[in-house]
């Protein structure tokens, strides 16, 4: 099972991009996390028993009005977004998400989509601190 258990906006998020070597700020972009926590039905002794928190998983989406050249994405070697999400005391704390996954590249609308796999960054993301 996947269930949602928190949702983060992020602000002034920047995608940089490593291609030939060099690091690249692509776009600026609206960005927005989203924490799952995967859980599976474990028999015990032929019986469908509890639910065992397997592991969190994090997506974040990218989402940009600007078009995109096709041609600056192909040879991309490494993914990076920098970003502040602001915390319940109205301040901002800056993150930077490295090593990403793309899962998915829509560039008509603009949206790239990432997996984050640091569980470090995940736990800190899960414990962050938001106002509502």
């Amino acid at each position: 099972m996947r269930t949602l258990i928190k949702t983060l906006s992020v602000e002034r998020g920047k995608l940089f991009i490593t291609t030939n070597g060099k690091r690249l700020n692509l776009k600026n972009c609206r960005l927005s996390i989203e924490i799952y926590e995967l859980s599976k039905a474990l028999p015990i002794m032929g019986v469908v028993g509890y639910d065992v928190k397997i592991h969190h998983e994090g997506l974040l989406d990218c989402e940009t009005m600007d078009l995109i050249n096709p041609e600056h994405i192909e040879p991309t070697s490494q993914y990076e977004i920098v970003g502040d999400i602001e915390k319940f005391d109205y301040t901002f704390e800056r993150f930077n998400f490295s090593n990403l996954t793309l899962t998915e590249l829509n560039l008509p609308r603009g949206v790239f989509s990432f997996e984050i796999k640091d569980q470090t960054t995940i736990r800190k993301l899960i414990d962050f601190p938001i106002h509502i």
